[in-house]
């Protein structure tokens, strides 16, 4: 595959439904994401660079470069993915990038977006320098009256706690609250219980 104005093009990692490559576009690692050819689900590269666009204008995900003929180019979030960072990070680093994520999530519900995957957010949140989570992979992603980035990742993070039964039956209960009426109260409220 020969992308105009991209060198040392590299084949990186194979999704359900696209492959990644990397390369050299203007100085910048660049993530260039084509369609898996093995794969039936459907993988429509505008609407991902549409929804990058727009995730982009409020801070969040891989900065968009361009859409081409069969494929969406981004510069590359280097780094770990989280399911294999949370094994080594400290605690207080774990609660640090979780409030990041939390406050992304929060934007996203704002935005109308749903993304589909913060109740599993192991291999698309990518952890990079100065411990920053840099949210990957929008290609599930849509738009939705009733988003619910925040109430799964909550989910995640409650279920992952070291909590008692008793007090992640209340945050379960809280983030129901939140899910009904998404205000800023209780998204800071639900924020602070979850990291405390």
């Amino acid at each position: 595959m020969k992308i105009s104005g991209v060198t040392k093009l590299t084949y990186y990692a194979k999704g359900s439904r696209g492959l990644v490559y990397t390369g050299m576009f203007k100085g910048d690692k660049v993530g260039i994401k084509v369609r898996n050819p093995e794969s039936r689900a459907s993988l429509t590269l505008a609407k991902e660079a549409s929804i990058l666009q727009r995730v982009n204008e409020i801070g969040i995900g891989n900065k968009f470069v361009r859409l081409g003929k069969g494929y969406v180019m981004y510069v590359f979030a280097e780094g770990v993915h989280m399911d294999n960072w949370v094994k080594t990070a400290s605690p207080t680093s774990i609660k640090r990038v979780y409030k990041n994520l939390f406050l992304q999530c929060y934007k996203m519900d704002r935005l109308g977006l749903n993304k589909e995957e913060m109740l599993r957010p192991y291999t698309n949140v990518i952890i990079t320098k100065g411990n920053l989570p840099v949210l990957i992979d929008f290609e599930r992603a849509h738009f939705s009256e009733y988003p619910k980035n925040v109430t799964q990742f909550a989910s995640y993070v409650i279920a992952k706690s070291g909590f008692s039964l008793t007090k992640k039956k209340k945050l379960y209960k809280l983030s129901s609250e939140y899910k009904k009426n998404p205000s800023k109260k209780l998204f800071d409220e639900l924020v602070k219980k979850s990291l405390n």
